[in-house]
């Protein structure tokens, strides 16, 4: 006997009349599927009306070229044109720059509206969204003309003083210092973090004694939400990134007495002389180590019992050794807050930035040499995180938890900081268990668990939605703009896992020594190794007095995930016409919807393998027939990496991926010397 299964409709809407059971995820599936559908209607079946109508809203180009005389012909003649010539077609997507910009942009130029304030306790957040967002919009389409500059020096100072506003510090005894330092390394322990120095500590000069002064008493501190406010590893992030912007922007240039007021002894008296750039610089230099030690307060620490073997009777069964706590090595979100991978992910990102990851590095045989991480990066940390992956490949905020796009970004992220790939233990694609190592003495870190890969690339590349093109959060959930970087940029560092299959490995000879100004921590980053050789190319080109355009150099691997449908979601349904960007149609814009549209359309635009094509031959994006319809089979053949929209005009400045900053100023940061 046949058994014939009811058919599902095949039309745009997914879920038709044939489903087995209509359910409110199923209804509004439909829903959505419904408000996207008339902004994938192929552009070239639109009237002259409401073409120009796209044109002056700014979504369209102008389609009036200029004929052989160089004049302007009339539209009669162009519309001809187009039609004797169908594969010419130049209606082409185009990104509201400028609307977008003037939309972040009001945060530093005018006071938010009253309903703004229920966001009083993301003032960090709200400064880095529009930061960021605005940084990627700097791109300069035009050659011929200079960029809009981006702030004021007035507004850069003010950005400074606000973020330093919402620092809150305090003092611990030694009596306080947490147990997992404590338990790792003693107060005569020089290498360690947490013991050295800081101005701001009490009774800690070499001239003083205990029974004079008091007892020692470390500064420690965190950013909080807002003036007053508990510090939180989420705002702290922010204000991190928010102030590693402003740290390294060349656009307001510093003068020598600048330069020298920064170095000089009476802090107070050349602070106020400062540029926005170099004050944020000096804020990360002398919160850099209170920062450490309150994130070593947020981990969680169970030592284990050592147990020892006394009885000889041969005949007695030993005991089992105790399984390290399930929380072992995670970290707290605040003091007494909750347990999850974004505490990991922020903590592991800010500390890598300001240098406080890793040890200094020591001479070392092995090959490749190890990292020799501090207590803020130990194996417990990376144990957790693994902890986290669940049986659908995704991660949870916790064990246990739900697969969620942003937990899963985090988790992938802070990876990819606390373990180079090489050192990462993986199972799925293929079992990399060779370089399993363990530290005898640090048995609570012995047990380590493997990430499945292919479980994890399964899972990224599901949340793709099939009809919209973006991503959506969970299974079964609808889309989302935002979610165009957390499982965008989850996919593009997964994706860097699959570089071996590509010839793009670590040790290609080409890859290293890259650049002079590249560190150890880079030699792993493939981002940052493509970005240290775009700078040598542009320096090679300066020098041969080369004026043509230099080549892009694509990443050793492609995107995992179809970069046109998602630029073509984030262009076509995401965009506000009067500025910023949206979850879907039918919401409201916002800045966090617009930093991280923004963010998903420069990793689409940057790290795909079509990203120098683009860059190489501008006249193929003109020539071919934009279809909307989300049929990729027309249009230039690109692999799994075509493109959508103008991708001259459409061009963002490029984000990293693990930190989600503009990736010359990762570069700028990490070469810092703190």
């Amino acid at each position: 006997m046949v058994i014939q299964m009811p058919s599902f409709s095949t039309s745009s809407g997914g879920a038709g009349a044939g489903a087995l059971h209509e359910t409110d995820t199923t209804i509004l599936q439909k829903q959505t599927e419904k408000e996207c559908q008339p902004y994938f209607m192929d552009l070239t079946t639109l009237s002259s009306q409401e073409q120009h109508d796209l044109v002056r809203i700014g979504l369209l180009p102008e389609p009036l070229p200029p004929n052989e005389n160089n004049e302007t012909g009339s539209r009669e003649d162009y519309d001809q044109e187009q039609c004797n010539n169908p594969d010419k077609t130049v209606l082409e997507i185009q990104l509201l720059r400028e609307q977008h910009r003037e939309y972040l942009a009001q945060v530093w130029t005018r006071a938010l509206r009253a309903p703004f304030v229920s966001l009083d306790s993301s003032r960090p957040w709200i400064l880095y969204w529009c930061l960021q967002g605005y940084d990627l919009l700097y791109h300069n389409t035009d050659t011929t003309t200079k960029t809009k500059g981006w702030i004021t020096p007035q507004d850069g100072r003010k950005m400074v003083t606000t973020l330093e506003d919402c620092w809150t510090g305090y003092w611990v005894t030694e009596e306080e210092i947490p147990q997992l330092v404590t338990d790792h390394c003693s107060t005569d322990d020089k290498e360690e973090l947490f013991f050295q120095e800081h101005d701001d500590d009490e009774h800690r000069s070499a001239t003083t004694t205990k029974t004079t002064t008091g007892l020692p008493r470390y500064y420690c501190g965190g950013f909080g939400g807002g003036p007053g406010q508990m510090a939180h590893a989420a705002t702290t992030y922010a204000a991190v990134l928010a102030l590693c912007i402003l740290a390294t922007d060349d656009e307001e240039e510093t003068t020598e007495e600048e330069e020298e007021n920064a170095n000089e002894e009476d802090v107070d008296a050349s602070y106020t002389q400062l540029s926005y750039p170099l004050r944020a610089q000096r804020v990360l230099h002398e919160i850099r180590l209170p920062l450490y030690r309150w994130m070593c307060s947020l981990q969680v620490y169970h030592p284990t019992p050592k147990t020892t073997k006394t009885d000889t009777d041969p005949e007695h069964q030993p005991e089992l050794p105790q399984q390290p706590h399930k929380e072992e090595g995670a970290y707290r979100m605040q003091h007494d807050g909750e347990i999850d991978v974004r505490a990991t992910y922020t903590i592991a990102c800010c500390a890598t930035l300001l240098g406080v990851l890793t040890k200094t590095k020591t001479t070392t045989t092995e090959s490749p040499p190890k990292t020799n991480y501090t207590l803020l990066g130990r194996r417990a940390v990376m144990n957790f995180i693994i902890s986290c992956q669940t049986y659908e490949g995704g991660f949870g905020g916790e064990p246990y938890a739900e697969a969620h796009g942003g937990y899963t970004f985090c988790g992938v992220a802070a990876l990819t900081l606390l373990c180079p790939r090489h050192e990462l233990q993986w199972t799925g694609l293929h079992d990399n268990t060779e370089n399993t190592t363990t530290d005898d003495n640090n048995e609570e870190d012995d047990v380590v668990f493997r990430l499945d890969i292919a479980a994890l690339t399964g899972w990224l590349t599901r949340r793709q939605m099939r009809y919209e093109g973006g991503f959506s959060g969970r299974t079964n959930k609808l889309v989302d703009g935002c979610y165009s970087f957390w499982q965008g940029g989850a996919t593009a560092i997964v994706s860097s896992c699959y570089a071996d299959f590509y010839g793009g490995g670590e040790n290609n000879e080409e890859n290293e020594n890259d650049d002079n100004n590249n560190t150890d921590n880079d030699n792993h980053d493939p981002w940052l190794r493509r970005y240290y050789q775009q700078q040598q190319q542009h320096k090679q080109h300066d020098a041969d007095d080369n004026t043509g355009m230099d080549r892009t150099i694509d990443m050793p691997f492609p995107l995992l995930y179809n970069v046109r449908m998602l630029e073509r979601y984030i262009l076509l349904c995401a965009q506000e016409p009067t500025g910023g960007l949206r979850d879907k149609p039918s919401k409201s814009r916002d800045f966090y919807h617009t930093n991280y549209n923004l963010c998903g359309l420069s990793i689409a635009q940057h790290y795909s393998s079509s990203s120098s094509s683009s860059q190489n031959d501008t006249n193929t994006v003109a020539t071919d027939t934009v279809d909307n319809s989300g049929d990729t089979s027309s249009g230039r053949s690109a692999g799994i990496d075509e493109t959508f929209g103008d991708q001259q005009q459409t061009k963002v400045e490029a984000t990293h991926p693990v930190y989600n900053i503009r990736i010359d100023r990762v570069a700028k940061i990490l070469a810092m010397d703190w």
